[in-house]
């Protein structure tokens, strides 16, 4: 199962490239600021789970393993690292059985830094996982108590060395920024903090204040302000220079990556879903798309344990577990494509490959809000290879919200 990453996927094949992402939504404790469908105090059902996650990856074989490859699976979660070793390896071992996978396939896992020791690392890279994600989002102390969670910047530290011990070369750090009462000096702390870890990728994400969390009741109150928009700017603008001037390259807005001679250490699970290819989400909550249809699964833990192990009775929908389950007109698959790509920072939308995939003039389309886009100085079009090509600007990067509007 040791695989090592490569920077694209070289051999060839004829099928088109699909991600996989396996949802596992269990949590020690759920963070101040979270809104994703998390459970705490579920860890007793976490091996039906695992059985009814294989059995989803099994009904969902005889519908699409013969139209697709997998180039990448991803566990997300909540905390996937509550899994065992073995609940892992035997999860990949079912993608692998049921799926042509590729060889160089990137098999990344979330992890929260407490408690990720060495010998369970070191395990999880023998069982297939060969890069990490790990839930730094500060190395501040008052920060870190602020977003409830459970762990230290030295944990995060002795996360990032096991990891190294373990063979991994291939790790990212998520950080938050935009915190009420974080100072642009703590963001500052916690990104050279970050960087002297020696990792290959950063994400960095903007704190969303969503309602019905413990953050928004705190801000509602008056205990905590809210968030300075104008304070995340500075931070997210300090932020690219700074990881320009220490080797990292920006390619979509929240993400930055390393390069070496051989490797490209950019997300392939995250690129594949900007980039508007089709993914299936295993697991409760989870979200898939294959190309021309929409669906999710039932949120609950336990309905979706019971659900999925029922084949659905019509031919359309594969199993019982399915909601929201929808076909996308042409317009719906071209406003996402524009605003997905839009998000890559560097590659940006080619205006003819968009053309081509979805039968529509694009200037006739989009050309009135492309200029109205340009003369606000949020977009750019230029020519890459006798093409067109449009991408945000630095201004578009920090209001990139603003334009993606203008394209659903």
């Amino acid at each position: 199962m040791d695989k090592k990453i490569v920077s694209n996927h070289s051999t060839f094949n004829p099928k088109p490239f699909m991600g996989f992402y396996i949802h596992i939504p269990f949590c020690e404790k759920r963070c101040n600021y979270c809104d994703f469908n998390t459970s705490a105090g579920m860890a007793h059902v976490m091996g039906e789970y695992v059985d009814s996650l294989k059995k989803e990856i099994k009904i969902l074989r005889r519908r699409y393993a013969d139209q697709f490859r997998i180039g990448s699976i991803y566990f997300g979660g909540g905390t996937p690292n509550m899994l065992s070793t073995d609940m892992v390896k035997s999860l990949v071992e079912c993608a692998y059985s049921s799926f042509n996978v590729c060889g160089d396939a990137e098999i990344t896992c979330e992890c929260n830094p407490n408690a990720l020791q060495k010998n369970y690392l070191t395990n999880l890279r023998s069982n297939g996982v060969n890069r990490l994600s790990i839930g730094m989002q500060s190395a501040n102390k008052h920060v870190l108590t602020l977003l409830g969670r459970l762990h230290s910047f030295s944990e995060s530290m002795d996360a990032v060395l096991h990891a190294k011990q373990s063979g991994f070369d291939n790790i990212n750090m998520d950080i938050i920024y935009g915190i009420p009462n974080q100072s642009l000096q703590d963001f500052q702390n916690t990104l050279q903090k970050a960087r002297d870890l020696d990792v290959q990728h950063l994400s960095l994400y903007s704190l969303s204040v969503h309602a019905a969390t413990p953050i928004a009741a705190m801000i509602a109150d008056g205990r905590i302000p809210a968030v300075d928009d104008d304070i995340a700017a500075d931070m997210y603008e300090w932020a690219d220079c700074y990881l320009r001037q220490s080797g990292f390259s920006q390619y979509e807005i929240s993400n930055w990556s390393k390069t070496d001679r051989t490797t490209s250490y950019k997300s392939i699970h995250n690129l594949s879903t900007w980039r508007h290819q089709p993914y299936m989400g295993i697991g409760a909550g989870a979200h898939s798309y294959d190309g021309v249809r929409r669906w999710e699964n039932i949120p609950q833990i336990l309905d979706y344990i019971d659900s999925v192990q029922v084949d659905s009775v019509e031919k359309i929908i594969p199993h019982q577990a399915i909601i929201n389950y929808r076909y996308l007109s042409n317009e719906e698959q071209v406003g996402e494509a524009m605003m997905m790509g839009l998000r890559l920072t560097d590659e940006g939308v080619n205006l003819e490959n968009v053309a081509a995939a979805y039968a529509i003039d694009v200037h006739e389309v989009y050309g009135e809000k492309i200029q109205k886009l340009v003369e606000k100085g949020l977009l750019e079009v230029f020519k890459r290879n006798g093409q067109t090509v449009i991408r945000l600007t630095q201004k578009g990067r920090i209001l990139g919200n603003l334009v993606f509007m203008e394209f659903i």
